[in-house]
């Protein structure tokens, strides 16, 4: 009794056991495996598409800092503005939300 509690097993599981913990969907997994994964990916998106990456960062940065004096004057072109910056940065985040 006291063995079967016991933390260390003395022998390897049988063939049925390990069957049975695969149906119950106790299988081994890896953290580092999936770090690895997220990692490499974020490397070869960096590599492929960094440079537009940035690019378009910095013009939706320059766009959002530059304000013309004639929106300044009417109001009712804020709007368009603002629709026009919320789809910039959409297209931005598209490739990094996709992967």
């Amino acid at each position: 009794m006291a063995a079967e509690g016991s933390a260390e097993k003395s022998e390897e599981p049988t063939g049925r056991r390990l069957e049975q913990a695969r149906r119950e969907g106790q299988v081994a997994r890896s953290i580092d495996l999936s770090t690895a994964v997220a990692l490499l990916t974020a490397t070869l998106f960096f590599s492929v598409l960094g440079g537009w990456f940035f690019h378009q960062m910095g013009k939706l940065f320059v766009n959002q800092f530059q304000f013309d004096r004639k929106i300044m004057d009417k109001a009712e072109l804020l709007p368009a503005l603002f629709g026009q910056s919320i789809l910039d940065g959409m297209l931005v985040a598209f490739p990094v939300m996709v992967t």
